[in-house]
């Protein structure tokens, strides 16, 4: 399910921290709330050997701005 497909709430990261436009978004994601399998943090996973596989996602924050889905944490780093 994409971001787009879920509820979701915009933040809005208050100017006076600093400049949001260098800021990293990362997010913790998985296909519903009660489930044990499929989370990614940043579109990484740990596989069955405890390794990290797949390609990290990082995105941008946007107009001081973060968009948050339904049952998705972000980690937004300067």
């Amino acid at each position: 399910m994409s971001l787009t497909e879920r509820a979701n709430t915009t933040f809005t990261l208050p100017a006076s921290l600093g400049n949001w436009n260098t800021a990293k978004v990362r997010r913790l994601t998985a296909p519903g709330v009660d489930v044990s399998t499929g989370i990614t943090l940043a579109g990484q996973s740990i596989d069955e050997s405890g390794k990290i596989v797949g390609q990290e996602s990082v995105e941008s924050v946007i107009d001081n701005e973060v968009l948050v889905g339904a049952g998705e944490a972000v980690l937004v780093t300067l």
